[in-house]
């Protein structure tokens, strides 16, 4: 006797891949997931864009100090900090003017009020003066943050 190739019925055959049902489960567990746990990350992305700047305010700041000490004045402008310098062995303060710039590549606002004093500002996430949190002024005087 030939078995026929497809002996078993179609309520016993095995299933094979998945229903639309289940598929859109899957997808919107994945969604309810997502909800949950993005807001979470851009706030710790965006928490780290502040320390960042905040530490190139810093480092920023140790290298105008560095300056005053040879010149007896902060420069004019940080531009000046990339010109080769005979008090500084013929190199320049900063190489990379990359180091001018925030953790949201916009350009440190740099004031020189006197010989003595200056302020570095980032303006943080919108780049617009003021703000709360990720978005307020991130300023060399510490007497000046916001956050």
């Amino acid at each position: 006797m030939v078995r026929p190739l497809y002996s078993e019925t179609p309520s016993r055959r095995r299933r094979a891949g998945f229903t639309l049902i289940e598929i859109m489960v899957v997808i919107t567990l994945i969604g309810l997931i997502a909800t949950i746990v993005v807001p979470g990350v851009m706030e710790k992305l965006e928490q780290g864009r502040v320390q960042t700047s905040e530490a190139k305010i810093t480092v920023l700041g140790g290298v105008l100090d560095s300056y005053r000490m040879h010149h007896g004045k902060y420069p004019d402008t940080l531009s000046q900090l990339l010109e080769p310098n005979d008090k500084n062995l013929g190199q320049p303060y900063v190489k990379d003017p990359g180091k001018f710039k925030d953790a949201w590549d916009r350009d440190f606002i740099y004031t020189k009020s006197s010989s003595r004093d200056y302020e570095i500002v980032s303006l943080g996430a919108d780049g617009l003066e003021g703000g709360e949190h990720a978005d307020a002024d991130i300023s060399s005087d510490k007497s000046k943050m916001l956050n």
